[in-house]
């Protein structure tokens, strides 16, 4: 071939290729197949794994807390049984 001619189909394809208009947003409802299933099924996978780690995290936490308090308030009554005073705090 020639190079004018290679110049022009180049700069043809690059027009073609830079002029397409944005990327459509992901419909996460849609059922038409030109969507990005796989991108859709990527989003939720990722929003799973976070969430699973969170609750995970809060469970945790209520565990640490769950200790904490129960510690406290079981120390705080018996001090308080002891003491002959409980009906008044409770």
């Amino acid at each position: 071939m020639h190079p004018p001619v290679l110049i022009l189909l180049f700069g043809v394809l690059l027009i073609l290729g830079c002029s397409r208009g944005p990327t459509a947003v992901l419909d996460f409802v849609s059922r038409d197949p030109g969507q990005d299933h796989w991108a859709i099924a990527s989003y939720y996978t990722r929003q799973a794994t976070a969430s699973r780690q969170q609750a995970e995290e809060m469970t945790n936490q209520a565990v640490a807390y769950e200790r904490l308090f129960t510690h406290t308030i079981t120390r705080s009554l018996t001090r308080h049984a002891w003491s002959g005073d409980i009906g008044r705090t409770l």
